[in-house]
């Protein structure tokens, strides 16, 4: 029985697909590690302004919360104000305005 010779034919497949020569670093290479350097000193300045940004929406959010309390507390004291006012008046009109004889 006769082999096939197959090194002949893994030599001629390694012809076929030759490796492109390396490039040497040029513009783009140059470009990468700008983009990269940059990316690098990007990235805690945009972490450091989402902190401020944050703060500052916490800061929002409770000046908003205090501010509801306080029309809350006013609101309740416009509503209470009447009736204590009515007490007062009907006291005072059935204290003052009845004789004791």
């Amino acid at each position: 029985m006769d082999r096939p010779n197959l090194g002949s034919s893994c030599a001629s497949a390694v012809n076929e697909q030759q490796k492109e020569p390396r490039q040497k670093p040029g513009p783009n290479a140059l470009g990468r590690l700008a983009v990269l350097l940059l990316t690098a000193l990007a990235l805690p300045a945009l972490t450091t302004l989402l902190a401020a940004l944050s703060g500052l929406l916490l800061l929002l959010a409770r000046l908003l919360l205090a501010a509801a309390l306080l029309l809350a507390r006013l609101v309740l004291a416009a509503l209470l104000l009447p009736g204590i006012l009515l007490v007062w008046i009907v006291h005072n009109f059935s204290f003052f305005g009845s004789s004791r004889e």
